[in-house]
């Protein structure tokens, strides 16, 4: 499906370079928790999401059964100078790094939850990228794992 002038202007608004979010802070912690990776969504969120501040926690493998991705919500409280999750202070979440920094499954829920806050198009690069995790633990691409599926019905 063709975008209008007006989607793609929308669309580079949100990532500027056309793979990275503009409105992400992210931190790792280096492995002191279970939820090593944080992202918080920055920004000004549209009316349902306003008054708030929205983040995901997740371990290198937020698609995996035994992998973890937590999603959480900061509610600004009145008289608080804290406004968010990392304002004034981030360094309970750990060092601040690049979101090209973050592990590809990780990348791939932010972008997910990116688009779903601010309602836009989910990307066709990273439509092939969807893990499917088989039952011995490997993460096998969608379409390798449609292929297998279909091979092993054939039998």
């Amino acid at each position: 499906m063709k975008k209008s002038k007006r989607d793609s202007a929308r669309w580079l608004k949100f990532f500027p370079n056309g793979k990275t979010p503009r409105y992400v802070r992210c931190y790792d912690n280096g492995g002191r928790s279970y939820d090593r990776y944080f992202v918080v969504y920055s920004g000004r969120l549209p009316a349902p999401y306003q008054g708030g501040c929205f983040g995901v926690g997740m371990d290198e493998y937020p698609y995996h059964p035994q992998g973890f991705c937590m999603h959480s919500e900061f509610s600004r409280s009145a008289g608080s100078n804290q406004n968010c999750f990392d304002r004034p202070k981030y360094s309970h979440l750990g060092k601040k790094i690049a979101f090209e920094d973050l592990p590809e499954d990780c990348r791939l829920a932010v972008i997910q939850d990116y688009c779903y806050l601010w309602d836009l198009e989910y990307p066709d690069w990273a439509h092939n990228h969807w893990r499917i995790i088989m039952r011995d633990g490997r993460a096998k691409d969608y379409f390798a794992a449609k292929k297998m599926m279909e091979e092993y019905a054939a039998i």
